[in-house]
């Protein structure tokens, strides 16, 4: 048993993500250096073979339900405690070829930390107290956290899993993606709750450790969440213009309400009322009823008297 496990989680429907990331060979190229468990939600032969050739210390076949709270709670019920656990989904890779020293590192440097992650902040789903009475963890309600762990994913401490392994979160069996989403949200409640403290990689929110493709995107949009909702409005506002750059550079034209609303909200919040109005207005082009852009209009003009 060595120092280090690594613990993939993975599915019927995604396994070949390892590969399109190119994290397999990086797993590949220091298997020597830890221990390597695969959680694989549903029976897939292909899925299976590919898993195999890690030679995997621990292998958990499971069905494919519950989404990533479920696959989670199987593994942290069923690995042995280690010195350090890293826990991915298979859409989570390093670009970093020291991944694995720098990792290392943070552990010895920073001992008193118990998980690192991707942090993002925001406000609770309205029905998360609701979720807590249905599973019977009201003794979370009060350990209110609008920080949460994105995925579920990161560097854990011996002492993390322990406490978690003793939890019962009995996430729901489900294909419900939003009980799925509150079972993500309910897991930082339940690191508050047992006094384990949980940080961001210090190279920031999906710098360091990436998921999926939209990785640029992601860091710009959840770095100005995080900074509005610290109260740094300019810098935030600095994020989203950022933001809405890289949307425009990649015709990602999904987001660009979002985008103008929360340039719009900002430049109210440090009285730059020019360009709320400006952004607000932006907002009406794509939404012509959009409640929130008018609302905006609405307070500048009685703050203006005009």
């Amino acid at each position: 048993m060595k120092e280090f496990l690594i613990s993939v989680v993975s599915s019927e429907k995604t396994w070949t993500n390892l590969s399109k990331f190119g994290f397999d060979k990086k797993l590949e190229e220091q298997r020597d250096k830890f221990d390597l468990a695969f959680v694989l939600n549903g029976y897939q032969n292909e899925a299976i073979e590919f898993i195999s050739k890690f030679n995997p210390d621990y292998f958990f076949l499971r069905p494919n339900i519950g989404y990533d709270p479920a696959a989670v709670e199987h593994l942290l019920k069923l690995i042995p405690i280690y010195n350090t656990t890293l826990i991915l989904h298979d859409d989570h890779w390093f670009e970093d070829s020291n991944w694995l020293e720098k990792i290392i590192e943070l552990r010895t440097n920073n001992p008193k930390i118990d998980i690192w992650g991707n942090i993002f902040n925001s406000l609770p789903p309205n029905d998360i107290e609701k979720y807590f009475d249905d599973r019977e963890l009201t003794i979370l309600t009060h350990s209110n956290s609008n920080d949460f762990l994105h995925g579920l994913s990161g560097v854990y401490t011996s002492n993390a899993i322990n406490k978690l392994k003793k939890f019962s979160f009995n996430f729901p069996l489900t294909f419900d993606k939003h009980t799925a989403d509150l079972g993500e949200r309910t897991f930082s409640y339940a690191l508050k709750y047992l006094e384990l403290s949980f940080e961001q990689f210090p190279e920031g929110i999906f710098k360091f450790l990436l998921h999926n493709e939209s990785n640029e995107r992601d860091h710009l949009f959840w770095t100005a969440n995080i900074l509005a909702n610290k109260g740094n409005f300019r810098e935030a506002r600095d994020y989203f213009f950022e933001y809405l750059k890289f949307c425009e550079e990649h015709d990602f034209q999904r987001d660009y309400l979002v985008a103008f609303f929360n340039i719009a909200q900002t430049s109210f919040v440090i009285e730059d009322y020019n360009t709320a109005v400006e952004y607000a207005k932006k907002c009406l082009t794509i939404s012509h009823n959009f409640p929130e852009a008018i609302d905006l209009i609405n307070k500048i003009k009685e703050k203006l008297n005009v």
